[in-house]
Order: C-alpha cells, then structure tokens, then sequence
C-alpha cells in the first residue's frame, strides 16, 4: 500500500464522487471526481510529485455496482480451500527443500519423527556421531566389530 506521508499533512478535507463515464478534467480520471481542499496551493517540488503519484494510483481504479467479495488468486477456481492452500505452500517449498517430509496421521508420532530422522541422518549411528564430533572409541559394530555403523 502507498503512502504519501506530505500530502497526507497539507489536505484538510477531501471528498470524491463517482460519475458513469464522464472524465474529471482537473485530475484526468475518468469516472471518478476528488474534489481536494488544500490547506495551502500544491506546486511543483515534493508535494507536486507526490499529487501525480497519488493520481496516478487512483486512475487504475475500477468501482463497480456490484458487492464486494473476497477473491483467491492462487487457486484457478478463485475459491479458497485448505487443500488447495496446503498445495500452494507445499509446490513453493519444493524448491527450497530436497528432503521433503510429510507426516502420516495415521502412524504414531514416534514413528513419524524416526522417518524424518532418518531422512535428515539425523539417526544417531555411529558414523553420524562421528561426523557431528562426538569422540567415540570407534564407528565399528559394537557387536561384530568388523563393519561401520550406518543408517
């Protein structure tokens, strides 16, 4: 949203009418009429600059008879649903994550937060303890002592 933070201080009143079609030669709008009371005469310089910024704003809209609604641009159907919000988040976040996780309601959460550990090799096998290092007397199999412990 834009701010005209001069112009904002100098207007002490303002008040616009809408018109079907006719153009408002004192601001170039077509359809639309503001009819501004400045507390002192807008010139050139900042609050000149500001005065066209703001018109300019104001010539893209577009009133209508019709009611007010909200309106979701994400989705093709223009209807919001979770779903379909879910998959937005999910198709954005692809790219910044390789190692995409998705819990499963039905399994326990212990099972759950075990898979994502191990799709991170966050598990906490030897090697890994290794290679974040924790000194260990060996990454070997404690039990046959002939291979590494891996994931």
């Amino acid at each position: 949203m834009a701010t005209i933070p001069t112009l904002d201080t100098t207007t002490e009143s303002l008040s616009f009418s809408v018109s079907a079609g006719n153009s408002n030669p004192a601001n170039g709008l077509r359809g639309i009429c503001f009819n501004w009371a400045w507390s002192s005469p807008i010139s050139s310089g900042i609050k000149g600059s500001e005065l066209s910024e703001l018109c300019e704003l104001l010539a893209h809209l577009r009133l209508t008879d019709a009611q007010d609604v909200w309106e979701y641009t994400i989705d093709a159907s223009r209807v919001f649903s979770v779903k379909g919000m879910r998959s937005h988040i999910t198709n954005s976040s692809l790219s910044q994550s390789t190692n995409l996780f998705r819990c499963n309601k039905i399994l326990p959460l212990k099972v759950n937060i075990n898979t994502w550990r191990i799709i991170q090799k966050r598990v906490p096998t030897r090697s890994n303890l290794d290679i974040r290092g924790v000194d260990l007397d060996s990454i070997h199999c404690p039990i046959y002592d002939d291979e590494m412990e891996s994931e």
